[in-house]
């Protein structure tokens, strides 16, 4: 659980990997690891376009039930296999390998 501020808030500039990638700043990805504490949804948000052109393999941690949920019916719908990377269940586990 990092952060950039004792103090409190700090305002950080965020750029979607969707944009980058349309513009020619970087080259799609050929793997994403996802582990943003809470905000994975969020990723997914600004890289669908990206996922859904260039179907990269996913490394992804997530952070709580309900962000969890979110995350694998997205990957779902998008029809990528997904499996957890450790002993647990897909229902219980919280790091998954999502492959297209």
């Amino acid at each position: 659980m990092g952060r950039l501020s004792e103090k409190g808030q700090t305002r950080v500039r965020t750029v979607t990997l969707d944009s980058l990638v349309s513009r020619g700043e970087i080259l799609p990805p050929h793997a994403m690891k996802i582990d943003v504490e809470g905000a994975e949804a969020r990723v997914f948000e600004g890289s669908v376009e990206t996922i859904r052109k260039h179907r990269p393999l996913i490394f992804l941690a997530t952070h709580g039930p309900e962000v969890r949920k979110k995350c694998l019916e997205f990957l779902e719908g998008e029809q990528y296999r997904v499996e957890p990377l450790t002993q647990e269940t897909i229902s219980t586990d919280e790091e998954f390998l999502a492959r297209p």
